[in-house]
């Protein structure tokens, strides 16, 4: 079986992902359903509002992780992008799972209101960018030599 995750598939996936997000955004927090009363009971439900929600999560979590690292190694050499994908596969599901025991650990409070909820998640996602990067130039200076 070929290999899916190619740098154009990853790039594809990342940068659709966004633009996934973008337009559920718009939906959900937009007036675009303030007129019709069907499409507000569908939006605004409980079930389809967690739904909603958690779908707006995963892709925002995939779009925010991928895509700068695909679109910095995609003019580089295959062995870079495929040593970091493989940091990717094993460290992105961590930072998902650690960023939702921090938000859920709180009780629900608000996560804008402070709490350190804000805090906590920017240190993981700012340990997964520079291991990331880190991992990048390691295997970019190593094919140098």
């Amino acid at each position: 079986m070929k290999n899916l995750l190619t740098k154009k598939n990853t790039l594809i996936i990342s940068i659709s992902s966004f633009f996934l997000i973008v337009t559920i955004f718009y939906f959900v927090k937009s007036d675009f359903c303030y007129h019709s009363q069907a499409c507000r009971a569908l939006l605004y439900s409980q079930t389809s509002e967690k739904i909603i929600l958690s779908f707006l999560y995963l892709c925002s979590s995939l779009s925010l992780l991928v895509l700068p690292f695909s679109v910095l190694t995609y003019k580089m050499h295959n062995e870079i992008f495929n040593f970091w994908l493989k940091f990717a596969t094993g460290m992105i599901p961590i930072v998902i799972f650690s960023s939702y025991f921090i938000y859920h650990s709180v009780g629900g409070q608000d996560p804008y209101r402070g709490g350190g909820i804000i805090f906590l998640l920017s240190i993981v996602y700012v340990i997964y960018f520079l291991l990331s990067l880190g991992v990048i130039f390691y295997k970019y200076f190593k094919l140098k030599k």
